[in-house]
């Protein structure tokens, strides 16, 4: 449990009811150490610490910052612009990106996995309706499997991946034409 005087570790309450906790105790930065999201189910009002405004903390959490929104409202929303990422399997019916879906492909339909967080994040960052930096820009999404052959990563499905993109991009209007490529970078990767 947390010490209610001292938190120093991140911690993710994401998706969690959290109805029948007493966290009254705790520090009124408590946000400030958790991760949580619209799935988080709070306690009372008179259970949780004093000051916490978790719509506004949720509604600052979306602006993507460094004048974005100010660019947005000058209409520099990525309108015209062509997206490509490459990561992990995505949620296609995602509300933030959904609309955005130009093209999904996946690389490899014998090895399906369910959707990870990295490419959904990945997508609404890009061209999410709340919080993407370009919630106009159409998306092009490759979704590879992503493997450490021994101790080094294989660099294959980034390959084809590309390749797949300038075989779209030979095909798209030049209006449409991707100009942006994002790709999944393993850690340990050295490309």
């Amino acid at each position: 449990m947390l010490s209610a005087s001292r938190i120093t570790d991140e911690i993710d309450w994401r998706s969690c009811d959290l109805s029948a906790l007493d966290l009254s105790a705790y520090p009124s930065n408590l946000v400030d150490y958790i991760d949580f999201d619209s799935k988080t189910y709070w306690p009372a009002a008179s259970k949780m610490p004093p000051g916490i405004d978790l719509e506004s903390v949720m509604e600052t959490g979306k602006n993507p910052g460094l004048g974005v929104r100010g660019l947005h409202a000058q209409g520099i929303d990525g309108r015209g612009i062509s997206i490509a990422i490459i990561d992990q399997e995505l949620l296609t019916t995602h509300q933030e990106y959904a609309d955005r879906l130009a093209r999904y492909e996946q690389q490899d339909l014998s090895s399906r996995q369910e959707a990870y967080m990295h490419g959904a994040a990945v997508a609404s960052i890009a061209v999410g309706k709340t919080v993407g930096v370009a919630p106009k820009a159409n998306l092009f999404y490759i979704a590879g499997v992503f493997r450490m052959e021994g101790e080094r990563f294989d660099a294959r499905p980034i390959t084809q991946a590309l390749q797949r993109i300038i075989q779209m991009n030979k095909r798209l209007p030049m209006q449409e034409k991707i100009r942006v490529v994002s790709y999944l970078e393993d850690s340990q990767s050295k490309i």
